[in-house]
Order: structure tokens, then sequence, then C-alpha cells
């Protein structure tokens, strides 16, 4: 739960009584006015006072207010006054009551037709949600509110901004609450209160604690300690988060003296759930000093008073605390009990967000709660076999994963509803989906110094949006009653995996999780299911990181010469088999007897999600395929020599992408390629005899996303990227292999964004991008595919496919494959997984993804792609058996047997696709191919004859 929140409240209510003496004549007629009138607004001044020292006095005066108020029919009066007692409840946590009696203020502001009052009220109200963790809700409301206002009302777009900080920083996403507290603090520095900058100082150093920046958070935070009068609510609220950053620097004594110089005032004035908080962080710094009973009674004490204000926010963080702690004390029952009821109140505060970006940084904040509770499960297992706990750990773990692209994905869905009119069907997901989309650009953008008439555009968008989907959904509801029920997302248990994803006995599903002092991992088939306890995290983690960086190591770097480079590479080859041996040992020798032949579905956590499965073995004392059943040891054999390995996100994500696919109508082409695109004016294929337009497309700035993308990878923006020439090398392969006249090929100019985001694509079975991607791990929206940065004249144009355009994208296909460098990869958000390239072409709708996983070699891509597509259409292989054989034909060819080479490339999503050597042609193609072979067996023929005539003469 926020504790900016009351403090605004009192900033609100500075600026009502700032309205409220510089109102037009009427208001100020009310001097004059009958004695009734003249003594509510005495009580109404009064409780405003009051409600800075004792809310319930306030409370009882605003009330004697509003009876007079309403004896007189007075509007404004009334509407004054249940702002008044809305804001007594609410900082009193009575949120039920606040918001009932802003809402009625918000009615009387509407039929008074006071733009600037309904927006006081909505900015509120959005408080409020806040304070309930409905982070989208609160979105809604202050984007409302801000439609009334204008850049000049400086006191309330700082509080908007200063909220959007507060939903930022609380769901997991300081970096882009750091930029609205800055907002913010330019709105405040335009009025005459000084205390609403000083104020800030508190926002923008609890914002550097929370970005790990303690420093910077502990300068900020003694900065507002001095400016504010020593016993008042921002001293407190000071004190507080200093405890938190002494306490996270081990300070202990210091912490302990900031947090109980905040509880007296807090209690003082009247604000339970601040001194309840302020308790729990006492609880804290006791539970590190050692000191678990003590720590357990701030805790306990805290917990009473949150669930006495309905906090579930705060409730989720107490019971988990209280989870460790018993946990950490052997005292698993206790331990379990707590976890749980966390892990409930975490999945109702998860539900309110429909935005992927709130769910996905709030699933990175509260992961360490589904650990804690797996870690819980997995002991208790342990004694108590025979309850099936692994099970309950299991089903906890996929519930942790994925769960925004969970999310994603069903609102991709088709085939929600059996029987739906296609039409109508069809509407209501086109609908969905684009919803889905500007709601997450309305994020996006109010995390960014954003100007009022780009948002303002934004939500006149949203709000026609809203209002087809309301007419289409109300039109299903009316025929479909279970509409609701359908469309909710959830996480499957472990029979509906078996039954829905493992739907033979040919496959397995290996999902891991790293935990604290415990990782695990459990093997699932169709009919099977077990678990196993692996290292903690950071053994595992570390080992990982040692491998990826001796897998790259033939990766150029900045500066280095070629002996030094070739140097490292061999230092790195020589010590790359026993870092696969040591890995694989760790992460498979548990199930190594399990494996058989089997095709392989990896759910990976963490850095394991860098690591190609293709690349490790199966350790010597595992029963390798084929080997006897009673041999007491084997050598190491390769993975890939006997399994089909994909990758996933969860297996209940995998679960929708089934469902879709399975439903699909099987496109009418085969293959869309994009390849060899044009990134520079200095590129041979442009011809121009106007050189002057040459030099002023030269001197024109490039595209400033690509700019600050390619930046941010470590590539100078003056930079343009290196053409690859085997690009098109590798699509004229791939043409030579596929059906005739079913493909696409785009390149060279062709090869741009216009291409990529047109409606053509949809109609393959296969989009394959040949060209260079840019991945930022830190700022995912800034990822994208580069294609053609300057058109046939010479003139600059936008090339970069951004990962918001690759969302907008409609591209129902078996599959898009990324052949370019660690398109595989993105940002790693804990309990989401990689956040990139590979999510955004599977909401876009391709039921599977090829991507790599390091920055890859060209040539060897090229001769890696063509096996694949032989492999595909060809031979008829599943996408997965595909990529499998070209792989191990690359492994047996002497210049690319090292894993780096081959390796690198991983599906994800669908695994057993049709083959596509029964791909059937459309008519049309049949007609074109019949009519072609008879023109060439009539030119045959027309030769044959000729030439008997000549030997005749």
């Amino acid at each position: 739960m926020s504790k900016r929140l009351n403090f605004l409240i009192v900033l609100i209510l500075l600026t009502w009584l700032t309205v409220i003496a510089q109102a037009p004549d009427q208001e100020k007629a009310r001097v004059n006015s009958p004695p009734n009138l003249q003594h509510a607004q005495e009580l109404l001044s009064l409780s405003q006072q009051q409600n800075y020292v004792n809310h319930h006095l306030a409370l009882e005066t605003a009330q004697e207010a509003l009876a007079l108020w309403q004896l007189t029919g007075d509007k404004a009066g009334i509407a004054q006054t249940y702002a008044q007692i809305a804001r007594c409840y609410l900082v009193q946590s009575d949120l039920l009551e606040a918001t009932q009696n802003y809402e009625r203020t918000l009615v009387l502001w509407r039929e008074l037709n006071d733009t600037k009052q309904q927006a006081t009220t909505l900015i509120m109200l959005g408080f409020i949600e806040v304070r309930k963790g409905e982070w989208s809700s609160a979105i809604s409301l202050l984007t409302q509110a801000q439609s009334f206002l204008s850049e000049q009302d400086a006191t309330p777009m700082g509080q908007i901004a200063d909220a959007l900080g507060v939903i930022f920083n609380e769901s997991g996403s300081p970096d882009k609450g750091l930029i609205q507290f800055r907002r913010a603090q330019e709105y405040y520095r335009q009025t005459p209160d000084e205390r609403d900058d000083k104020r800030m100082m508190i926002d923008l150093g609890n914002t550097y604690f929370l970005l790990g920046d303690f420093s910077e958070a502990l300068t900020y935070l003694q900065q507002a300690l001095e400016s504010f009068e020593p016993q008042s609510l921002d001293a407190a609220e000071s004190h507080e988060d200093l405890g938190r950053v002494y306490s996270s620097l081990g300070e202990y004594a210091a912490a302990i003296q900031h947090l109980q110089s905040a509880i007296p005032i807090y209690e003082r004035v009247g604000n339970p759930q601040e001194a309840a908080r302020s308790r729990a962080l006492l609880g804290q710094v006791y539970q590190h000093q050692g000191q678990p009973e003590l720590a357990r009674k701030y805790y306990e004490d805290s917990l009473i008073a949150f669930q006495a204000l309905s906090d579930q926010l705060n409730q989720a963080a107490i019971h988990y605390s209280l989870g460790r702690l018993d946990l950490q004390g052997g005292q698993i029952d206790r331990a379990e009990n707590h976890l749980r009821q966390s892990i409930e109140e975490t999945e109702n505060i998860r539900r309110v967000s429909t935005s992927r970006d709130l769910t996905t940084a709030f699933s990175a904040s509260v992961h360490e709660r589904y650990a804690a509770y797996i870690e819980c499960l997995m002991r208790k297992h342990q004694s108590q076999p025979q309850q099936g706990l692994d099970i309950l750990a299991f089903e906890t773990n996929e519930l942790s994963h994925a769960r925004s692209l969970r999310e994603l994905l069903r609102a991709t869905q088709t085939n929600l509803i059996a029987g739906l009119d296609p039409q109508l069907a069809e509407q209501e997901k086109t609908l969905r989906q684009s919803l889905r989309v500007k709601e997450d650009s309305k994020v996006a953008l109010l995390s960014t110094q954003y100007k009022k008439e780009e948002l303002d555009a934004l939500e006149s968008e949203l709000a026609q949006l809203e209002r087809e989907y309301k007419q289409v959904t109300d039109t299903i509801r009316q025929r479909y009653p279970a509409y609701e029920r359908i469309t909710s997302p959830t996480t499957l248990s472990l029979q509906q995996i078996q039954a829905q994803v493992l739907t033979d006995d040919q496959t397995m599903l290996l999902e891991y999780s790293l935990g604290v002092d415990k990782s695990y991992v459990w093997a699932v088939t169709h009919t099977g299911f077990s678990s196993y306890e692996l290292p903690g995290r950071a053994q595992i983690e570390a080992a990982v990181r040692q491998l990826y960086n001796l897998l790259t190591a033939p990766q150029p770097r900045p500066g280095e010469g070629f002996e030094q480079a070739r140097a490292r590479t061999l230092e790195a080859q020589g010590q790359v088999s026993s870092q696969i041996s040591a890995l694989s040992k760790t992460l498979l020798a548990p199930v190594a007897d399990k494996l058989g032949t089997r095709r392989l579905l990896i759910v990976a956590d963490g850095a394991l999600q860098y690591i190609p499965f293709q690349a490790l073995v199966m350790p010597a004392n595992g029963n390798a395929a084929g080997s006897p059943a009673n041999a007491l040891a084997v050598e190491e054999r390769a993975l890939i020599l006997d399994h089909e390995i994909i990758s996933e996100p969860s297996a209940s994500a995998l679960a929708l992408v089934l469902s879709e696919s399975a439903n699909r109508k099987p496109a009418s082409k085969s293959v869309a390629i994009l390849a060899d695109p044009v990134f520079d004016i200095a590129d041979s294929r442009i011809k121009s005899n106007n050189t002057g337009s040459l030099q002023a497309a030269a001197a024109a700035s490039p595209n400033s996303e690509v700019t600050r993308a390619w930046d941010d990878v470590g590539v100078t923006g003056s930079e343009t990227p290196p053409r690859l020439f085997s690009s098109r090398e590798e699509a004229d392969a791939i043409m030579s292999v596929i059906p005739w006249r079913t493909g696409f090929k785009a390149v060279g100019f062709d090869a741009s964004r216009a291409t990529a985001m047109g409606s053509d694509l949809g109609r393959y079975r296969v989009v394959h991008f040949a060209t260079h991607a840019l991945l930022d791990n830190e700022h995912p929206d800034l990822s994208g595919i580069i294609l053609s940065l300057v058109d046939a004249k010479g003139q600059r144009q936008d090339g970069f496919l951004r990962l918001h355009d690759i969302y907008n994208l409609k591209l129902p296909v078996d599959l898009v494959v990324l052949s370019a460098c660690q398109t595989g990869l993105g940002k790693d958000v804990k309990g989401e997984g990689l956040i990139g390239l590979t999510r955004g072409f599977m909401y876009a709708g391709a039921s599977g993804v090829v991507a790599s996983l390091w920055k890859v070699d060209d040539e060897a891509t090229a001769a890696l792609m063509k096996n694949f597509y032989v492999g595909l259409f060809e031979k008829g292989l599943s996408p997965a058996a595909a990529l499998r054989e070209a792989q191990l034909a690359m492994r047996q060819e002497k210049r690319w047997q090292e894993p780096y080479y081959w390796a690198g490339f991983v599906i994800q999503g669908q695994y057993a696709a049709r083959g596509h050597n029964s791909y059937q042609p459309t008519p049309a193609v049949k007609l074109a191919v019949v009519s072609s072979a008879g023109l060439v067996l009539s030119l045959s023929v027309i030769l044959v004859l000729w030439r008997r005539r000549r030997r005749n003469l």
C-alpha cells in the first residue's frame, strides 16, 4: 500500500481551500448569506482544519455542515461537504465510505457543469483505486481528470503525475515512477506552495531506494527531513523511508531509531495504515538481526491493523514475511498457511490490471512469494510424500510463470465460444486485441514526459473502441450467458496439462524453478509425474553464466585484434565441453532415467532461459536411450541426438497456443521472406543521378528510435548496421526448396517496414526475417527488427519494426523465423520470462517462433536455415524436428561443429505442427503448374519433330 496517498489527500485539501478563497462572486456572496449558509461554511472550514490533527472530530463537524447545506439545497456547498466527508474517511482508510461520498460529489459537480471540481474529484477517486491496488482503474480515472485540465492547472496536473509515479512504483516499475515524479516536480514548482516541491524529495528518495541507489535515496530523504517541522506527517514519512533504506544497508540501529520516531507521529494524527507499515518494517529489521520472536510480534500487530483496513497489498506482504520467518524456523505447517494466504491475496491484486506493462512489472516484484511457497510445499513433501504437495508446488510454479503472456494469448483466441457466429467472433476478437494494445500504449505514454494532447488523442481512440466493444459483447452475452467465465484466463492443473499439452507418451515436460536455497525440476508426461531437488539459484546461475560466455566466445569483441580473438576463442573451446558436462549433470542427472527418446518441452526459469538445452549432454551416470537397463554407467551423449527440444514460457501458455492453432485453417501460401534490407545511402544498390539529393539524405538525421536503441545495445548511434550479404543467399536457398509459386521474397528495398506491416504476410504458413534485430534488455519497448532504412531514391525512411508494431500485426501463421542476432532474448522479468520479440510475435498470432540466443554467425545461419527448410518442406517434418535435423547436419561438419555455430537457434510454441511436404497448392497454382508442364511437353514434342525433319532433309 502506498504511503503517499494520505499526504496527497492533504495536498488536495490545501488546493480546495485555495479554490474557495478565489471562488467567483456566487461563492463570495455567502459572507452576507442567511445564518444557516454562513454557519455551514464555517463548519466546513473548521472540519478541513481539524482533519490535520483529529480525523474523527473533523468527520463529525463535516456531517453537521452537510445537514445545514441540505436544508438550503445549495448543490455547491453539498458537493464540497461530501468531498470533505470522503477525505475524512479516506485518511482513516475507510475506502468504501470514501468512494461513496466522492461519487456523490462527482454527480453534483456534473450537474453544475464544474469541470475543474470534476477533475479534482476524479483524482481523489483515482487515489482510492491505487490504495486498492487497482492500477488500471486508477489510470483511467486520472486520465479522465486530465481531460478537464490544461497545462496551466499546475497543482492538479502535478497531483496526477504524482499519483502515476505511485502507481509505477507500486507495480514494480520505479524507472517509470521516477519520470512521473520529475514531471510532478516541474508542475509543483509553478505553484506558490513550497511544500509541494519539498515533498517531492520524499518521493524521489523512495524511488531511488526502489531502484537500488541507496546513496541517492539517503541524500534526498535527509534533505526532506531537515526541511519539515519535526512533528509533522511529512517528517514521519521521511523517518519511515530513512528506516527502510538503513535497514537495506544493514545499519539496523539507525533504522530502528527512524522507524520508532515515525510511529508516534502517525498514531497521534490518526493514520493507522502508516503506523502499521512502520511496525512491519521494524519487524523486518528485527528479523534481520536474528530476533524472530520480536519480529513476529511486530508483524502480527501490523497484520491485525491491515486486516481491519482491508488492505490486501500489505496483508499479502506481511503474510509472506511471516511465512519466510516460519520457514527459517522450521515451522513448516505455519509457514504453509501464511504463504498460501499471501499467494491468494496477491492473485486477487494481480487480477485487476488489464495492462501488460503493469501486470508484467508486478510479477517481478512479487515472484519471491511464489518461490517461497514452492520451497515450503516441497520441503513438506519430503516428509509427507503421499499428500501430493509436489503437484501443488508444480501448479503454483505454473501460476507464477508467464502470467501476462497467458493473458495476451487469451486475448488472441478466436474459438472462445463454440457455435458463435464467425463474423461476430472475429469482430469481438479484433476489438479485444485493439483495446489491449491501446491500453498498453496508454501506459507506455504515461511512463514518459508526455504531452496532454497526445494523451487526449489516445483517450478519444480508447473511448470509441470501448463503445464498439461494449456493443459487441452485449450482443454475445445475450446469446451466451457463460461468456465471462469463458474469457477469464486460467492456469491449468496437472491433469489438464497432461490432457491438453502432453497428448502422447512421446513428449515430456521438464519445468524448472530456481529458489534461493533449493531449486526444483518437475518431469511430467501424459501419465506420469515426478519431482526432484536441485541446488540453489546462485550456484546454477553462476554455472549458466560461465557456460554462456564460453559458448559465445567466437563473437567478435570491439577493439580486439585477430590473434587476440583467436587465442581467446581457442581457450574457451577447450573449456566448453567440461562446463557443458557439469551443468548437464546438475540439471539433467535427476531425470536422466526418465527421458528415453522423448520430445522435451523445457520451461526454464531465470538464467536457464539463456542456455540452449540442445547443447547439453546426458550425464555419464544416466541411462541413455537404448542402453541396457542394468548398465551402471554410460558415456556422455549429446541430448540433441535423441531428443527434439522446444522451449516454452509455461505449459498453460502452450495450451492456449495449441488450442488456437488446432482450429486454424491452413494458409494458402508457404513462406514469406524479408531479407537483405538496405541500411545505408552508400549502399551500391542505390542508383541516383541526383548527387544533391543523396548528400541531403546523408545529412538527414537517422530514425531517432533506431539510434536510441542502437546506442542502448552498445553501437555508436552514427553507425548504420552492416549489410548482411549472406541473407540474400539464405533467401534464395529457401525459395529453392519450397513448393513452386507458393512463396514470397522481399529483398533489398522491398524488405521494408511497409511490407512487414501489410496484411499479406498472414496468408503464409511461415514468415522469415533475415536481417538485424535490436534487443534492449532494459527497455524492451525499444526492441525491434531493422528493415530497409532508405528507399530506392536514397531517401531515409522508417525501417524500424518496433515491438509495439509487432503486437499490432495480424500473423495467424504456423511459424515466424527470426534469422537475426539474439532475437530469442529480452528483459528477464521474474515469473514472466524474457520480454522481447518472441513474445510479440506470439501475441500477433504465430503458433511458433524460431529465434536465436546470441549473435549468430552470418554464413552458418544461412547454411542452417537451408537445411531447416529442406526438412520442413521436402521431408515434411514438424518445425521442431526440422530444426533438430538442421542442427545435427551442421554439427557433423567440421567448420560448424562448435555449439556456437549450430546451437544458438531455439524454437518456442507449437511443437507438433503438421508437416509441410503435404502442402496443397491453390487451384490457381495447380493450373499454372499443369499449364507450365503442358507447355514444356509441347515444346519438347515440337523440338523432337523439328530435329527429325532436319535429319530427313
